[in-house]
Parts: C-alpha cells; structure tokens; sequence
C-alpha cells in the first residue's frame, strides 16, 4: 500500500514479523532480507538463516528475495583480516563487514552449493560453544539462582532521593562540569612515559594527584555544586575501562571501545580482545573489544582503580578537605561521593 518496489526488513531485531511482511507483500514488491546481523561481530549461524531464507523463497520465490545485512556495516570493522594480534581461535568466531558479505553470499548459494562454507561455519560454531570462555559453570550456576528481586531496586524513588538530599545537600538546580578535563601535551607526555617505564608507578601517582587536586581547586573556586576529578588518569573512555579486567590484551591499534554501548547496557561477559576501528553513532571512530568470555574485572570484589585511588586521595591529602560532593562519570554514568 506505500507505493513500494520493495521492503526492507530486519530479521535480527524482530525475526517474529517475517511471516506477517511475507503476507502482506503485494506481488510486484520485491523483500529485502536483513538476515546478517550488522550490529554483532559473531559470525552468523548459516543453518538458522537458511532455514528462513528457504521458507520465505517457498513462498514469494526466489527472483523476489533479496538477502542483505540487518543494517548498515559501519557498526563492525572492515575485515578480520586486519587483525594481527587476536587469538586466532577468537578471531576464527568472528565476522566482521567483509566476513558479513561473504556469509550473505554463501546463504544465497545455499547449503549444496556452498556445503565446505556451511560445514566450516558449523565447525566454528561448535567450537565455540565448546570452549572453556563459553561453558563458565560459576556464571551458570549465579544466573539459575537469580531471583525477581534482584532485577529490582531495594527502596522505591521517593525514599532514596529523600537520602539523597540529605546526603550531598545540593540546591534544586546543582550545577557542575563534564567529568573530561583537556588532555594536555602535559598528561599525554607523562602517560607516555609511564607506559615506556621512563617513570614508576608511584611518580605517575603523584603527577595525577598533583593535576587532579589542580582541577578540583578550579572548580571550588569557580563556585560550582558537584565537582569531578578531570579523569587524567585514562586515556581513552573504554580502553581505560577494558585495562582493568584480567585478562586483557592489547591489540594491532593499542585500545579499544565497548560497542553497542548506545542501544544496551553493557551486556559484556568475558576478556577483551583489541581489535579495529568501527563508527559510533556519532560521527567518531571508536575501537572495538571483543568479550568473549567472563568479565573478571566487574562487581563489588573488582581491584582498586587508578581512578578511584586517585579521586580518594586527592581531596584528604590536600591542606584543605573538598567539602562537596565529588562525582566519577564513566561512560554515561555518574556516581556521587561526599568528601
């Protein structure tokens, strides 16, 4: 009824809606089948899509399906090839967009014609499932005892903004800054440093405790309600984040980036692996971590960061003790601290 040569539609989010569409095609309109996930850098399982490649071609036929990604390819790196420093047993689970391409021509080869494609993918998968990173009894095991409960808040809002006020004594409107502070050629040069091991440890701390307790007085002097350390410790956002976990390895281009963090809420468990640059939803170019098992560096029982030694021992070593609250933003949320 929109007048259409066509329709496309994506398969991955809403796989439910193939055999309502197929009904109502008009027969001059052609359908695009988004099978291949172009959010996900896993490879696709071609014996599921097959299975909904073959019913919907049974239906309105071959000349008018047409097999594509779910969406456009600027959410994944460009080729798995690149990737010289990935566990090549990770790497073998992969799909990134050239791999994406490769796989959309194999479904419309189909399992006879493409039966080595199909047969190796169904190894990798296998494989998969069967590695030590994907059979996690611990997390297994914590995930049947889960319990409604533990998806819900322990008090309702009404009570916890009463604590709250109470707690940090903010005026209606608090004002305060972005968490980033510049990172001047200053902290770029001394960071560097310590990565090269030209300074210890224990120097670096000082250089950081000494920029942060700058920032902090800067703020208190301007007048502003909920402060923030500056973040000088970390380079990039998630490259920071990721260097926390156990486990984790530096790739081809030295830092990475969680993806999907704009559309879920870190649904990560497992050791990340450094791989290539892929497009946000904003225009920048982000690198992208593969978790492919459990997250060590999460929960309450996570070691100590460099951010939040630096962020504790600013305020109480300094002549004078930050009397407002502090806030530590990572990766859109905030946590506020009274000092």
């Amino acid at each position: 009824s929109l007048g259409t040569a066509g329709l496309h539609i994506d398969v991955v989010r809403a796989p439910e809606q193939v055999a309502e569409v197929v009904e109502l095609l008009q027969s001059h309109q052609t359908l695009s089948l988004g099978c291949v996930d172009g959010r996900n850098i896993w490879l696709a399982d071609l014996d599921a899509l097959n299975k909904v490649v073959a019913s919907v071609t049974s239906k309105i036929g071959a000349e008018r399906l047409q097999l594509a990604p779910s969406c456009s390819l600027l959410h994944v790196p460009y080729d798995t090839a690149d990737e010289d420093k990935l566990d090549p047993r990770v790497l073998s689970w992969l799909s990134f967009a050239q791999q994406k391409v490769e796989e959309l021509v194999q479904l419309a080869k189909g399992p006879e014609l493409a039966a080595a494609a199909f047969a190796e993918n169904r190894r990798r998968h296998e494989d998969r499932r069967a590695a030590e990173s994907s059979t996690n009894k611990s997390v297994r095991e914590q995930l049947t005892k889960l319990s409604e409960g533990d998806f819900r808040r322990r008090s309702p809002y009404k009570q916890r903004v009463l604590v709250q006020r109470q707690e940090l004594g903010l005026p209606l409107l608090p004002t305060t800054t972005i968490g980033s502070f510049p990172q001047t050629q200053e902290v770029r040069k001394q960071r560097a440093a310590h990565k090269k091991g030209a300074i210890t440890d224990a120097e670096y701390n000082d250089f950081l405790k000494q920029k942060t307790e700058e920032c902090i007085r800067e703020q208190e002097q301007i007048g502003l309600d909920v402060l923030v350390h500056g973040e000088f410790e970390r380079n990039d956002m998630v490259e920071y984040r990721g260097s926390l976990k156990r486990n984790a390895r530096p790739g081809r281009n030295g830092s990475f980036a969680l993806r999907h963090c704009q559309d879920a809420c870190f649904e990560y468990f497992g050791q990340p692996s450094f791989t290539r640059y892929v497009q946000s939803g904003s225009p920048d170019c982000l690198l992208l971590a593969v978790f492919h098992g459990r997250i060590e560096g999460l929960g309450r029982k996570r070691p100590r960061s460099r951010s939040n030694f630096i962020a504790h021992s600013v305020p109480s070593s300094s002549s004078h003790r930050c009397a407002r609250p502090l806030g530590h933003v990572y990766a859109g949320c905030r946590a506020f601290e009274r000092r």
